[in-house]
This record gives structure tokens, C-alpha cells and sequence, in this order.
């Protein structure tokens, strides 16, 4: 499923457009023939002024949205463009694009009448670092429930225009049971996207050295939000990590007094001090994050496995040791990509499995 990284490459524009009162048209693809850069569920911005943030196709088709998204922002009406780029040559649209598939992209205005709806209820869900569940009617001939409408939770859905609607029992029983990412049918002539998608990975840094500061910006890139613990004050500066969340000095062994563990979905060891890490891995044998790393040499990792006993158990079908994808990395920034990489990649397997990989 995708996750809200791609929701924090949209959201500086719209907080920015929000706060000027500017309405904004928000794409969303909704269905996929084919070949396609996106899959369904991923989300680009068009402002007022025509500017694009994000690609729903590999920059081929936007071009073209683009005035269908100003006909959405002049008309506040929703309106679904279809594509397909099937044909030989694109004989049929004539936009030379590359793609060879089909997309079905729904086109929405947020905006001040309507609460800034799905918008703000991305953003809240970005914020509180929870997965998104939410149905977008795409399709619809009911006055009661037209095409627009936002079902945001259980119990709140909204019109295109802002006013409130009734959660029936029909819509709620879509909401709850519905696979993610596709459309269905909620009755003849009603349709609705349920879109999914999960909270970013929250990632912990222990250790504040020089190679932290390039796996910290890289985790930002991605919209991931990160905390950098270390027990020496002057590398636990928030200065030297600008894309953090927090930055926290405090001793080793004080972890799990000044984190809540769970919450994290990675953490990476790599304070270059034996007696620190040491402490760090024992308390993470007790967590329940699903990935943890190890910097550092074979050797050293089993100078540190020497010093566990009842934790190193706990702790082994999860650690990652020497941490990151094997691409003969050497310098800091490449060991940040190699281990952002590998996290992503247990990550997404455990997201589609359910298990440990």
C-alpha cells in the first residue's frame, strides 16, 4: 500500500495555498491499465495559478490535466479524465507520451467552502502518524450523496461544497470492509474510491556522529520522520539535524525512560561507542520495532553479541548486522543510501506479508 512520504512532497504547497485562502485541485489516480509510472491511490497538487506538484504519469500527461484542472478550480465541480496511451504512436490524444498504459484520474477542488476537504484530513492523519482510510465518491447520481463527497471516517462525510452528509449504514459497511485503492460500487450509479495509505516510517537515529547527519536528510527526503538520540550533548544538536522530528541528549542507558520504542518502525545503532550501543541493542531486544540496525564490522557485532544473553534472542530475527543493502558503500552518504534502502525494502515486505523478512 502507499504511504503518506508521498503526501509530504504535497503538503508545504498546500499549507502555503491554504494559508492565502487560494483554492487548489487535488488528483488523484484512480485507476491503472497496463504500464503506468503510479500506481492507483498516489495524489499531485495543481494550484491557481497552474503550477503541478507531484507526477501521476512520468511527466507525460500533466501538461494536458493541467487545464482540467482549471476547469475544476473555475467550475468547483469534480470531474474524472481518462487516458490511454495504449495506441501506437498515441494517435488518439496526440501528446507523445512514453507511457503505454490506461489511468482514470479524479480531479477535486479543496478549498475554504469545503474545509479544505480530503486535504485536511490527509494533513491530520500525516500529523498523528496514522494510516489513512477514506472514500472518495467518484461517480454518482444521488443529490444525497454526490460525486465529490469525502467519507473521512466512520462517522463524518462531506459534499463537495462542505455541507455534512449521513454515514448510512451501506456507506459504512464500504468503508470498513472495502480493499483499499480501488473502486466499487456502493449501489447502482454511486461509486467510490476507497484510498489507503499508511503512516510514514518513524525512524531513530542512535548515535549523532558525522554519518547520522546524511541518513537523517535522506529519511527527510522521504518525508519519514526521524529522532536522533546520542549521550554526548554536543552531537545531540538540532542545528546538525534540521530534517529531525527531536533531538534528544540523554545517557544511553536512560532510552526507554525518554523514548516510547514502539512507535518507531526502524532504528539504526550507530553511536561508534561500544558500551552505548550495547545498551542500546539490550533495550531494543525489548521493543517491538520490526527492523533494527547495526553499524559497524562483523567483528564488532560479535564483541556486542558476546555481552547479550537473554536479549540476544529477542533480538536477532529482526537486526540487521552490518546494517544496509550490500552496494560496497564507503562514504557516509552511501551507507545512508544503502540503509534507507534496506529499510524501506524490510519494510514494504513486512507491510505485504505481515511477517518479519
Amino acid at each position: 500500500m502507499l504511504n503518506h512520504s508521498q503526501f509530504s512532497q504535497l503538503l508545504p504547497t498546500y499549507l502555503r495555498e491554504r494559508a492565502a485562502q487560494r483554492p487548489l485541485v487535488l488528483a488523484t489516480l484512480i485507476g491503472t491499465q497496463g504500464s503506468s509510472y503510479r500506481k492507483a491511490g498516489a495524489q499531485m497538487l495543481f494550484t491557481h495559478d497552474g503550477q503541478q506538484i507531484g507526477l501521476l504519469s512520468g511527466g507525460c500527461l500533466e501538461s494536458d490535466l493541467r487545464e482540467h484542472a482549471r476547469a475544476v478550480l473555475t467550475s468547483r465541480q469534480p470531474q474524472i479524465v481518462q487516458y490511454d496511451l495504449r495506441q501506437p504512436d498515441d494517435e488518439i490524444f496526440g501528446l507523445g507520451a512514453g507511457c503505454a498504459g490506461a489511468l482514470d484520474i479524479f480531479l477535486q477542488s479543496a478549498n475554504q467552502e469545503n474545509q479544505w476537504q480530503p486535504l485536511a484530513c490527509l494533513h491530520e492523519h500525516w500529523q498523528q502518524h496514522v494510516d489513512t482510510r477514506m472514500g472518495l465518491v467518484i461517480r454518482s447520481n444521488s443529490k444525497d450523496l454526490p460525486a465529490g463527497s469525502t467519507i473521512l471516517d466512520k462517522h463524518h462525510a462531506y459534499a463537495h461544497d462542505g455541507s455534512a452528509l449521513d454515514v448510512t449504514d451501506r456507506l459504512l459497511k464500504l468503508y470498513e470492509n472495502a480493499t483499499l485503492n480501488q473502486v466499487h460500487e456502493l449501489e447502482p450509479g454511486i461509486e467510490v474510491f476507497m484510498l489507503g495509505a499508511k503512516a510514514t516510517p518513524k525512524l531513530l537515529i542512535l548515535g549523532g556522529g558525522m554519518d547520522a547527519q546524511p541518513l537523517a536528510q535522506q529519511a527527510g527526503f522521504l518525508g519519514w520522520q526521524s529522532t536522533v538520540y546520542d549521550h554526548r550533548p554536543a552531537y545531540a544538536e538540532s542545528t546538525r539535524f534540521p530534517q529531525a522530528e527531536r533531538v534528544i541528549a540523554a545517557a544511553a542507558s536512560q532510552l526507554v525512560t525518554q523514548i516510547d520504542l514502539d512507535q518507531y518502525q526502524a532504528a539504526i545503532v550507530m553511536s561508534h561507542h561500544l558500551g552505548s550501543d550495547l545498551s542500546y541493542l539490550k533495550q531494543l531486544a525489548r521493543s517491538a520495532i520490526p527492523y533494527v540496525g547495526l553499524l559497524g564490522p562483523a567483528a564488532r557485532r560479535e564483541r556486542l553479541f558476546s555481552a547479550m544473553q537473554d536479549e540476544l534472542p529477542l533480538l536477532k530475527p529482526r537486526l540487521h548486522a552490518p546494517v544496509g543493502l550490500n552496494i560496497h558503500a564507503e562514504t557516509p552518504e552511501a551507507i545512508a543510501l544503502a540503509t534507507i534502502a534496506e529499510i524501506y525494502q524490510a519494510l514494504a515486505e513486512l507491510s505485504r506479508t505481515g511477517h518479519h523478512s
